[in-house]
Protein backbone atom coordinates (compact mmCIF):
# COMPACT_ATOMS: atom_id res chain seq x y z
CA UNK A 1 0.00 0.00 0.00
CA UNK A 2 2.77 2.12 0.24
CA UNK A 3 3.45 1.77 -3.67
CA UNK A 4 2.18 4.27 -5.53
CA UNK A 5 3.95 2.80 -8.68
CA UNK A 6 1.16 -0.20 -8.40
CA UNK A 7 -1.08 2.70 -10.40
CA UNK A 8 0.74 2.75 -13.40
CA UNK A 9 -0.29 -0.40 -14.62
CA UNK A 10 -3.66 0.15 -13.99
CA UNK A 11 -3.60 3.54 -15.65
CA UNK A 12 -4.18 1.97 -19.37
CA UNK A 13 -7.79 0.08 -17.71
CA UNK A 14 -8.82 2.82 -15.74
CA UNK A 15 -8.41 5.27 -18.78
CA UNK A 16 -10.07 2.74 -21.09
CA UNK A 17 -12.80 2.96 -18.42
CA UNK A 18 -13.04 6.55 -18.63
CA UNK A 19 -13.18 6.79 -22.63
CA UNK A 20 -16.32 4.56 -22.58
CA UNK A 21 -17.13 6.40 -19.67
CA UNK A 22 -17.70 9.32 -22.32
CA UNK A 23 -17.25 12.03 -19.41
CA UNK A 24 -16.12 12.53 -15.84
CA UNK A 25 -15.81 9.66 -14.05
CA UNK A 26 -16.05 9.04 -10.14
CA UNK A 27 -13.08 7.07 -8.52
CA UNK A 28 -14.23 4.60 -5.26
CA UNK A 29 -10.89 2.40 -4.67
CA UNK A 30 -11.33 -0.45 -1.74
CA UNK A 31 -8.96 -0.81 0.26
CA UNK A 32 -7.47 2.39 0.32
CA UNK A 33 -5.21 2.05 2.78
CA UNK A 34 -3.67 6.12 2.12
CA UNK A 35 -5.35 6.52 -0.79
CA UNK A 36 -2.08 7.13 -2.67
CA UNK A 37 -3.82 5.26 -6.35
CA UNK A 38 -6.55 8.09 -6.46
CA UNK A 39 -3.92 10.48 -7.27
CA UNK A 40 -4.21 8.72 -10.95
CA UNK A 41 -4.91 11.75 -12.93
CA UNK A 42 -2.31 14.01 -11.06
CA UNK A 43 1.01 11.18 -11.84
CA UNK A 44 2.57 11.43 -14.92
CA UNK A 45 3.23 8.18 -16.56
CA UNK A 46 6.11 7.08 -19.04
CA UNK A 47 5.82 3.51 -20.45
CA UNK A 48 8.55 1.80 -22.39
CA UNK A 49 9.46 -1.27 -24.70
CA UNK A 50 12.70 -3.02 -25.57
CA UNK A 51 12.93 -0.96 -28.17
CA UNK A 52 13.25 1.88 -26.61
CA UNK A 53 9.91 3.36 -28.06
CA UNK A 54 8.11 5.66 -25.01
CA UNK A 55 4.69 6.42 -24.42
CA UNK A 56 3.95 9.40 -22.32
CA UNK A 57 0.43 10.37 -20.42
CA UNK A 58 -0.99 11.79 -18.13
CA UNK A 59 -0.54 16.23 -16.72
CA UNK A 60 2.70 17.50 -18.60
CA UNK A 61 3.77 19.62 -15.28
CA UNK A 62 3.87 17.13 -12.42
CA UNK A 63 6.24 16.04 -9.49
CA UNK A 64 5.67 12.72 -9.83
CA UNK A 65 6.13 10.57 -13.10
CA UNK A 66 5.53 6.89 -12.53
CA UNK A 67 7.55 4.71 -14.89
CA UNK A 68 6.68 1.07 -16.45
CA UNK A 69 7.75 -1.54 -18.86
CA UNK A 70 6.35 -3.29 -21.54
CA UNK A 71 6.49 -6.31 -23.66
CA UNK A 72 5.03 -8.33 -25.31
CA UNK A 73 2.52 -6.41 -26.44
CA UNK A 74 1.94 -3.52 -28.77
CA UNK A 75 2.52 0.14 -27.26
CA UNK A 76 -0.43 1.17 -25.23
CA UNK A 77 -2.08 4.56 -26.84
CA UNK A 78 -3.12 6.80 -23.61
CA UNK A 79 -5.03 10.11 -23.11
CA UNK A 80 -3.05 12.97 -21.44
CA UNK A 81 -5.70 13.46 -18.99
CA UNK A 82 -8.33 12.05 -17.10
CA UNK A 83 -11.75 13.95 -15.97
CA UNK A 84 -11.99 12.23 -12.75
CA UNK A 85 -14.75 14.54 -10.65
CA UNK A 86 -15.02 12.70 -7.00
CA UNK A 87 -12.92 10.19 -5.47
CA UNK A 88 -13.70 8.15 -2.38
CA UNK A 89 -11.45 5.93 -0.47
CA UNK A 90 -12.93 2.69 1.64
CA UNK A 91 -11.06 0.89 4.15
CA UNK A 92 -11.61 -0.68 7.77
CA UNK A 93 -8.39 1.59 8.51
CA UNK A 94 -7.40 4.72 6.24
CA UNK A 95 -4.33 6.29 6.89
CA UNK A 96 -4.39 10.22 7.66
CA UNK A 97 -0.82 10.84 5.57
CA UNK A 98 -1.19 14.83 6.86
CA UNK A 99 -0.55 13.04 10.39
CA UNK A 100 3.34 12.77 10.65
CA UNK A 101 3.62 9.60 11.78
CA UNK A 102 0.93 7.31 10.16
CA UNK A 103 2.95 8.46 6.90
CA UNK A 104 6.43 7.64 8.84
CA UNK A 105 5.11 3.67 9.54
CA UNK A 106 4.36 3.61 5.68
CA UNK A 107 7.88 4.89 5.20
CA UNK A 108 9.36 2.49 7.92
CA UNK A 109 7.52 -0.33 5.91
CA UNK A 110 9.95 -0.06 2.67
CA UNK A 111 13.23 -2.15 2.16
CA UNK A 112 15.96 0.18 3.33
CA UNK A 113 17.89 -0.18 0.27
CA UNK A 114 14.99 1.34 -1.99
CA UNK A 115 14.96 5.08 -1.33
CA UNK A 116 13.96 5.40 -4.46
CA UNK A 117 10.32 4.62 -3.27
CA UNK A 118 10.71 6.20 -0.23
CA UNK A 119 10.65 9.68 -2.59
CA UNK A 120 7.92 8.54 -4.54
CA UNK A 121 6.03 7.81 -1.00
CA UNK A 122 6.47 11.31 0.02
CA UNK A 123 6.40 13.44 -2.87
CA UNK A 124 2.75 11.45 -4.36
CA UNK A 125 1.86 12.20 -0.15
CA UNK A 126 2.74 15.78 -0.54
CA UNK A 127 0.65 15.82 -3.66
CA UNK A 128 -2.66 13.84 -1.68
CA UNK A 129 -2.61 16.14 1.33
CA UNK A 130 -3.25 19.34 -1.34
CA UNK A 131 -5.65 17.87 -2.51
CA UNK A 132 -7.18 15.14 -0.61
CA UNK A 133 -10.03 11.98 -1.40
CA UNK A 134 -13.10 10.84 0.56
CA UNK A 135 -12.34 8.49 2.78
CA UNK A 136 -15.39 6.24 4.65
CA UNK A 137 -14.04 3.86 7.43
CA UNK A 138 -15.90 0.28 6.53
CA UNK A 139 -15.74 -3.07 5.15
CA UNK A 140 -15.32 -4.12 1.94
CA UNK A 141 -18.15 -5.67 0.97
CA UNK A 142 -21.17 -4.45 4.01
CA UNK A 143 -19.94 -1.02 3.42
CA UNK A 144 -19.25 -1.30 -0.40
CA UNK A 145 -22.57 0.74 -1.07
CA UNK A 146 -22.44 3.18 1.24
CA UNK A 147 -19.31 4.04 0.03
CA UNK A 148 -20.42 4.05 -3.37
CA UNK A 149 -22.92 6.35 -2.72
CA UNK A 150 -20.71 8.86 -1.53
CA UNK A 151 -19.63 9.79 -5.28
CA UNK A 152 -22.66 11.64 -6.83
CA UNK A 153 -24.98 9.37 -8.63
CA UNK A 154 -24.50 11.38 -11.89
CA UNK A 155 -21.20 10.27 -12.38
CA UNK A 156 -20.18 6.51 -13.80
CA UNK A 157 -18.49 4.71 -11.55
CA UNK A 158 -14.77 3.08 -11.43
CA UNK A 159 -14.05 0.91 -8.89
CA UNK A 160 -10.35 -0.25 -7.84
CA UNK A 161 -8.70 -2.68 -6.53
CA UNK A 162 -5.39 -3.51 -5.79
CA UNK A 163 -3.92 -6.83 -4.42
CA UNK A 164 -6.72 -6.28 -1.67
CA UNK A 165 -9.30 -9.67 -2.29
CA UNK A 166 -6.45 -12.10 -1.47
CA UNK A 167 -7.21 -10.70 2.17
CA UNK A 168 -10.38 -12.24 2.09
CA UNK A 169 -11.86 -15.51 2.12
CA UNK A 170 -13.37 -16.98 -1.00
CA UNK A 171 -16.92 -16.26 0.18
CA UNK A 172 -16.72 -13.22 0.99
CA UNK A 173 -14.29 -12.72 -2.20
CA UNK A 174 -17.88 -13.87 -4.07
CA UNK A 175 -19.74 -11.65 -1.75
CA UNK A 176 -17.82 -8.42 -2.71
CA UNK A 177 -18.42 -9.52 -6.67
CA UNK A 178 -22.14 -9.39 -5.77
CA UNK A 179 -21.88 -6.71 -3.90
CA UNK A 180 -20.15 -4.78 -7.19
CA UNK A 181 -22.95 -6.32 -9.60
CA UNK A 182 -25.67 -5.03 -6.80
CA UNK A 183 -24.32 -1.15 -6.95
CA UNK A 184 -24.09 -1.82 -10.89
CA UNK A 185 -27.85 -2.69 -11.24
CA UNK A 186 -28.41 1.48 -10.50
CA UNK A 187 -25.49 2.83 -12.40
CA UNK A 188 -23.22 2.54 -14.70
CA UNK A 189 -19.63 1.00 -13.03
CA UNK A 190 -16.47 -0.47 -14.13
CA UNK A 191 -14.27 -2.24 -11.90
CA UNK A 192 -10.59 -2.23 -12.85
CA UNK A 193 -8.77 -5.09 -11.05
CA UNK A 194 -5.15 -5.52 -10.19
CA UNK A 195 -4.99 -8.94 -8.20
CA UNK A 196 -4.08 -12.70 -8.54
CA UNK A 197 -6.28 -14.39 -11.18
CA UNK A 198 -7.76 -17.17 -8.51
CA UNK A 199 -8.56 -14.36 -6.25
CA UNK A 200 -10.44 -12.11 -8.76
CA UNK A 201 -10.81 -12.77 -12.56
CA UNK A 202 -11.50 -16.43 -11.65
CA UNK A 203 -14.96 -16.00 -10.78
CA UNK A 204 -15.97 -14.20 -14.48
CA UNK A 205 -13.53 -16.35 -16.68
CA UNK A 206 -12.97 -19.64 -15.06
CA UNK A 207 -10.26 -22.01 -16.08
CA UNK A 208 -7.91 -19.62 -17.57
CA UNK A 209 -4.71 -21.86 -16.72
CA UNK A 210 -2.64 -19.25 -18.67
CA UNK A 211 -3.12 -16.85 -16.22
CA UNK A 212 -3.11 -18.54 -12.99
CA UNK A 213 -0.36 -17.55 -10.86
CA UNK A 214 0.05 -21.11 -9.29
CA UNK A 215 1.49 -22.64 -12.65
CA UNK A 216 3.51 -19.63 -13.77
CA UNK A 217 5.21 -16.53 -12.39
CA UNK A 218 2.43 -14.09 -12.79
CA UNK A 219 2.54 -11.71 -9.95
CA UNK A 220 -1.45 -10.31 -10.87
CA UNK A 221 -3.78 -9.75 -13.51
CA UNK A 222 -5.32 -6.55 -14.99
CA UNK A 223 -9.18 -6.91 -15.23
CA UNK A 224 -11.59 -4.62 -16.73
CA UNK A 225 -15.13 -5.66 -15.73
CA UNK A 226 -18.19 -3.72 -17.24
CA UNK A 227 -21.81 -4.85 -16.36
CA UNK A 228 -24.25 -4.26 -19.03
CA UNK A 229 -27.56 -5.04 -18.28
CA UNK A 230 -26.46 -6.83 -15.60
CA UNK A 231 -24.20 -8.95 -17.24
CA UNK A 232 -20.71 -8.36 -16.52
CA UNK A 233 -18.44 -7.74 -19.71
CA UNK A 234 -14.68 -9.04 -18.71
CA UNK A 235 -11.73 -8.59 -20.64
CA UNK A 236 -7.87 -9.52 -18.92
Amino acid sequence: TNEVRRVATMFPAIAQAAQEAKGPIGLLEVGTSAGLLLGVDRYGFRYQNEAGEQVNAGPAKTPLVLTCAVSGEPMPRLPKKLAIAAKVGLDRRPIDLSDEEELAWLEACIWADQPERSRRLRVAAEMQIKDPPRFVTGDAVDDLARAAAEVPAELPLVVLTSHVLPYLPDERRQAFVAALAAVAASRPLWWVSQEHYLAAMTYFVPGRKDFDDSFREIRGVLGLVQWKSGKPDTRL
